[in-house]
């Protein structure tokens, strides 16, 4: 029994250290939502060709990763290093699968009759990345809102505290 109610100790200590760190700073919070905006870009091009009337849609998402490149490796870069810091197995994996689950989800989004209401939707944003070169970019990310976050996989460190609160 002692060595039953030790082992639980032990569980329930390391689950709290692990999900204790399990929050972002402003840094890669932020880079997770480039990391959004690139992969929604992806998902336009791929998927809103033929409802925007847009048949260099997926091309211009390629030019535009070719003229952020180095902005969207630092980016990604803030994330594998909080998967680094959280002991993740394979960080640049974990990576991965946030990419991969990004893109399924938001190909679900434009899926059947949804892609018409999807494409209007952000139509906007494939002629706001066309126009926008690596500098401008950097901007964007930069001015991403912390105070009214959009969607994240892990929340912003404040935001965790706050809730603890």
């Amino acid at each position: 029994m002692t060595r039953l109610l030790s082992v639980v100790f032990v569980l329930c200590f390391f689950t709290q250290s692990v999900f204790a760190g399990a929050c972002y700073t402003p840094a890669q919070y932020r880079a997770e939502q480039a990391v959004r905006y690139h992969t929604r870009l992806m998902i336009i091009g791929m998927r809103c060709q033929r409802v925007l009337a847009a048949p260099t849609a997926y091309a211009d998402y390629q030019a535009f990763t070719k003229r952020s490149q180095a902005v969207i490796r630092e980016q990604e870069n803030h994330l594998i290093a909080h998967y680094k810091a959280r002991k993740f197995r394979s960080p640049e994996k974990q990576f991965h699968t946030l990419r991969t689950d990004l893109a399924n989800a938001m190909s679900m989004q434009a899926n059947g009759p949804a892609v018409i209401q999807f494409c209007r939707s952000y139509a906007g944003m494939l002629s706001q990345a066309k126009a926008m070169k690596a500098p401008d970019f950097q901007k964007w990310i930069t001015q991403v809102n912390l105070k009214n976050q959009g969607p994240s996989t892990v929340p912003l460190c404040a935001a965790a505290a706050q809730r603890k609160r």
